[in-house]
């Protein structure tokens, strides 16, 4: 066999084996059903990963990253069993053409707001969820939804962006009247979003909330000395009605701390000191319910 050919074979193997594995990330892990909502002349498509049982606490929307897809955020997260034993019914939306309208494109018509919003709404229905215990997380681009969500629409009371923001306008235009519990993870090494922003964009949130006492800053334990990240989580208090948390994950890149080992792409330290999902569970449950302000 020539030297050319072996190189050959080598790449078609490699080939193989990675369009294997991509397909095997496709397929709907056990208990996910796929499904359609029409929304806006469309049919979206989405995954919902309901869980047995017939009490439900609460129900959570994952959004992914610009280029993703519903079942590979929902691989990536890992929420599914976690959230089965917690009762939260899990749905992770598709995006038009892989990405959402969280603002930064100004010449998008795609109503993303509507159709979360109205996806949420009819799936807490459908799973006799209280509409009180509606969240949204999200990575990247996906992050920056949830925010808008958040200020554009009435029904999430709790989100928890991971890696993004939507632009400054967004923020500043914000006509939710009610208060909104946010959790924030950021990597201060993140080469695609970059960290320094984000305090405008928990400014906001804190002056949204009505947040009135000074932050309470906490170094976390560094439980993976390997791992190229220390995180320090500050928590404003004082906040009418809401919770609001940062964890910043000091050399942390464009990933979600806890995921596992990711050959698809690697954009800077993954923590292992913490698990975001297991964070964004914990808090989104033991958020206040919007009634809580009143």
């Amino acid at each position: 066999m020539t030297a050319l050919r072996r190189v050959v074979q080598f790449a078609l193997t490699t080939a193989a084996v990675a369009f294997a594995i991509y397909q095997w990330q496709l397929r709907p892990p056990s208990g996910t059903v796929a499904r359609t909502f029409a929304h806006g002349g469309r049919e979206r498509r989405y995954l919902v990963h309901p869980g047995p049982g017939e009490a439900k606490a609460g129900l959570l929307l994952v959004l992914h990253g610009s280029g993703g897809r519903g079942r590979l955020v929902e691989r990536r997260t890992g929420f599914d069993d976690r959230a089965e034993r917690a009762g939260i019914v899990t749905a992770y939306p598709d995006g038009i053409d892989a990405v959402w309208n969280d603002g930064w494109r100004p010449d998008s018509t795609v109503d993303d707001v509507g159709f979360l919003s109205a996806l949420a709404s009819a799936l807490a229905a459908e799973f006799h969820i209280d509409p009180a215990h509606v969240y949204a997380t999200g990575f990247s681009n996906g992050a920056g939804m949830a925010h808008r969500l958040a200020c554009e629409s009435g029904v999430f009371s709790a989100i928890a962006p991971v890696g993004g923001y939507p632009p400054s306008h967004i923020l500043e235009r914000c006509n939710n009247s009610q208060p909104v519990s946010v959790l924030d993870v950021h990597g201060t090494a993140d080469p695609v979003v970059p960290y320094e922003p984000l305090a405008r964009v928990l400014q906001r949130w804190a002056s949204h909330d009505a947040c009135t006492e000074p932050t309470e800053s906490v170094a976390l334990p560094d439980t993976d000395p390997d791992d190229g990240t220390r995180v320090r989580r500050d928590e404003y208090r004082g906040c009418r009605g809401a919770r609001l948390v940062l964890y910043s994950i000091e050399g942390g890149g464009h990933t979600w701390p806890g995921e596992e080992p990711d050959f698809w792409r690697r954009s800077g330290h993954v923590s292992r000191d913490i698990d975001a999902s297991a964070l964004i569970l914990d808090f989104v449950l033991a958020a206040p319910a919007p009634a809580a302000a009143h």
